[in-house]
C-alpha cells in the first residue's frame, strides 16, 4: 500500500512537471486578440487580430474590415467622489456641475449634448446595473441610432469613471453590421483593462 501512495504521488508531481512544461511563457495578450498600443493611455484596449489598431486620430480606436470600429475616449472630469447623496454611492463633477452617477452625467449632459449636436439620434436601449468596464463595476452600458448622410448607424456606449476621469468605449457600426461583432465587442469590454 505504501508503494502505491508513492507511485500515485510520484505519478501526480510528473503530470504537473508536464503541464508546466508544456504551458511555456504565457502573454498577457489574450488569445486571438492584440493590443492597440499608445504611449499615452492609462488603459490597454485588446481587439480581435483581425481588425486593424490606430492611433493616429488621437483616439485608440480599431477598425473591421467591414468598417465597424471601436474606439475609446477619456475625459477629465472635475473630480469623482464618494456620495451618501447618490443611489449609486459616487457622484461626478463635470464643468462645476455635479451628477449622481455616470447615469445621470450621461442623460443630463453627454447624450443631451450629443442630441443638440446631431439630429435624429434615438436612444434604443440603456444598461445602468450590472455592466462592467474591465473589472470597474460602475459603468453604464447605452445604444442609440442616428442618422448621417443617408446611412444609419447603431452605436454603443460604455461609459465608466475611475479617479477623476471618465472612460467611454464606443463601438460604431452601420446597421446592417452591428450584430456581426457583438461577440467581438463584448470581449474587448471583458478584456479592457485600467492601468
Amino acid at each position: 500500500m505504501k508503494k502505491m501512495k508513492i507511485a500515485a504521488a510520484f505519478l501526480a508531481v510528473i503530470i504537473c512537471i508536464s503541464a508546466l512544461a508544456s504551458c511555456g511563457k504565457k502573454s498577457d495578450v489574450p488569445k486571438g486578440m492584440v493590443e492597440v498600443v499608445s504611449e499615452y493611455t492609462d488603459f490597454r484596449l485588446f481587439v480581435p487580430d483581425s481588425w486593424t489598431p490606430d492611433v493616429s486620430t488621437g483616439f485608440v480606436s480599431a477598425q473591421a474590415v467591414d468598417k465597424s470600429n471601436v474606439s475609446v475616449e477619456v475625459i477629465a472630469a472635475d473630480r469623482v467622489d464618494a456620495s451618501g447623496e447618490s443611489d449609486v454611492g459616487y457622484s461626478i463633477t463635470y464643468k462645476g456641475v455635479s451628477y449622481a452617477g455616470i447615469s445621470k452625467f450621461f442623460e443630463d449632459y453627454y447624450f443631451a449634448t450629443l442630441s443638440k449636436s446631431l439630429s435624429g439620434v434615438k436612444l434604443e436601449e440603456q444598461y445602468t446595473t450590472d455592466q462592467l468596464l474591465g473589472d470597474n463595476p460602475y459603468a453604464c452600458k447605452y445604444v442609440y441610432t442616428v442618422e448621417l448622410d443617408g446611412t444609419s448607424y447603431r452605436i454603443m456606449q460604455i461609459l465608466a469613471p475611475k479617479a477623476s476621469k471618465i472612460y467611454i468605449l464606443t463601438y460604431t457600426a452601420t446597421e446592417e453590421n452591428y450584430a456581426k461583432h457583438t461577440s467581438d465587442i463584448d470581449k474587448i469590454v471583458k478584456e479592457f483593462v485600467f492601468k
